[in-house]
């Protein structure tokens, strides 16, 4: 990993190019509507057109077999470590828990805050904090 520390593969852990090491995220097969919660890790995939590289076990979780490695994946940020120590709430955060998995549908029309929204929210930053208490151990 990015850290030096060895890959888990029984961990819920993923590789970005993008997101910012420490990031929880929904990934969401888009065939299957699986989810999972994961943890941005190390960088990576450096392969043109894939968004994350997500541990045997995590893709086992979403559907991915050994012999259907690639799908299609929405990745949404849950809480997102900044810089300065503090931590965004992300997209996924507000999405209600009785649907978590649901793949997001964006409309030009904007949403009312989902009934749980908030119950979500303060979910996801006890899950970054306790990431983040995790990584400084």
């Amino acid at each position: 990993m990015a850290d030096g520390v060895p890959m888990d593969p029984q961990g819920d852990n993923a590789a970005s190019r993008t997101l910012p090491l420490g990031t929880t995220a929904k990934v969401t097969n888009v065939e299957t509507g699986k989810t999972a919660i994961v943890t941005i890790e190390d960088r990576g995939p450096y392969v043109d057109g894939r968004l994350v590289d997500l541990s045997p076990a995590t893709a086992a979780k979403i559907g991915l077999t050994p012999r259907k490695g690639i799908t299609k994946v929405v990745v949404a940020p849950i809480a997102v470590p900044l810089p300065d120590g503090k931590v965004k709430v992300g997209t996924a955060a507000s999405e209600p828990e009785d649907k978590p998995d649901q793949i997001p549908v964006h409309e030009d029309k904007p949403e009312k805050p989902a009934h749980g929204a908030k119950a979500a929210t303060d979910k996801a930053t006890k899950l970054a904090v306790a990431a983040a208490e995790n990584r400084n151990k």
